[in-house]
């Protein structure tokens, strides 16, 4: 896979995001009718509280982070999958170029990068889903 760079991916992940919202129809849950998983595949993916996760969920979790630091990354063959996209988010905080944080594009390209960053566990483990925390 070619190297993207970081404004790149921001422009594809706000593109992305923007045309997927347009499409979805939330029911009064707030789920999408006929929502799957991220593999198109079996039941649709529910984020947890991380305060809920059991011990062996929570420590599949913990591991597969772990892992992500012992792969290269596909993106940016010099780092780590980890390391990564800690960079990324961090220039799309700080990088004058790249102010995903500080624009109306932060909600769809925060959504993707975690997504991304997801599939990337799911890669070691396939029933990972990211838990949120409040």
């Amino acid at each position: 896979m070619p190297k993207l760079s970081r404004r790149r991916l921001l422009t594809l992940a706000s593109a992305s995001a923007a045309a997927l919202a347009l499409r979805l129809e939330t029911t009064s849950a707030g789920i999408a009718p006929g929502a799957r998983s991220l593999s198109g595949e079996g039941s649709l993916q529910v984020r947890r509280n991380a305060k809920l996760l059991t011990h062996s969920e929570r420590s599949r979790f913990v591991n597969a982070i772990k892992l992500t630091k012992e792969m290269q990354s596909r993106h940016n063959p010099s780092v780590n999958v980890y390391d990564y996209w800690v960079q990324l988010h961090y220039d799309a905080y700080y990088d004058p170029a790249m102010p995903a944080h500080m624009a109306a594009a932060f909600p769809p390209w925060h959504r993707w990068m975690l997504l991304a960053f997801e599939r990337e566990l799911q890669e070691i483990d396939p029933e990972i889903v990211i838990p949120y925390w409040d």
